[in-house]
């Protein structure tokens, strides 16, 4: 808004200077002020549109996931979590989502009402929990021949993997402790503003 004031004022005071002083400079020098208006305008524009590209969180927010992370496997009932994945859906919509490893005995809407809570008081708002108990893994693996064909088709190696909370990217193995979750803060990737 400024720079469209700024680029009328520079037209008007261009015109004057034409037109009483003979000044034919002012219109070129007029021309390359309003550009440069345009160009500075249009960079933070162009810099919100390429973290929403890109999925980024807000640089601020990143130690706030941590915490957040670290609080969900300190909740009644919660033995772990996988696919922890944050991205900006829009300008001021931050979204996510995560996978839970529940015990057997927890409440699944009870769980998933406290996540929500959680990331939405963090300021999310969209966010989607998935809750798994330990039957549904026992099943979903049982339907391979062996160990080996159910790890390649989830993607989970032998080896427990470190936390990891790059968008697109992370660990399918679930990390079930807090001293575990702990080396999270070192490996948070939410992208970075």
């Amino acid at each position: 808004m400024l720079a469209d004031t700024l680029g009328s004022i520079g037209v008007i005071v261009s015109s004057v200077l034409i037109k009483h002083n003979g000044l034919f400079i002012a219109d070129p020098i007029c021309s390359l002020v309003i550009a440069t208006l345009i160009v500075i305008s249009a960079v933070p524009l162009l810099k919100d549109t390429a973290r929403v590209l890109l999925l980024t969180i807000p640089a601020g927010l990143e130690r706030n996931i941590q915490q957040a992370v670290l609080q969900i496997l300190a909740m009644e009932g919660v033995k772990g979590y996988k696919k922890p994945r944050f991205w900006t859906h829009a300008p001021n919509i931050l979204t996510g989502s995560i996978h839970i490893q529940a015990t057997q005995d927890a409440n699944e809407q009870q769980v998933i009402r406290l996540v929500n809570n959680l990331f939405s008081s963090i300021g999310f708002n969209h966010f989607t929990t998935q809750v798994e108990k330990d039957d549904f893994i026992a099943n979903r693996n049982s339907n391979y021949d062996d160990e080996e064909d159910a790890a390649s088709m989830y993607g989970r190696s032998n080896a427990l993997r470190e936390p990891s909370l790059f968008v697109g990217i992370a660990s399918s193995d679930y990390h079930k402790d807090v001293k575990e979750a702990k080396s999270v803060p070192s490996e948070v990737s939410v992208h970075k503003q």
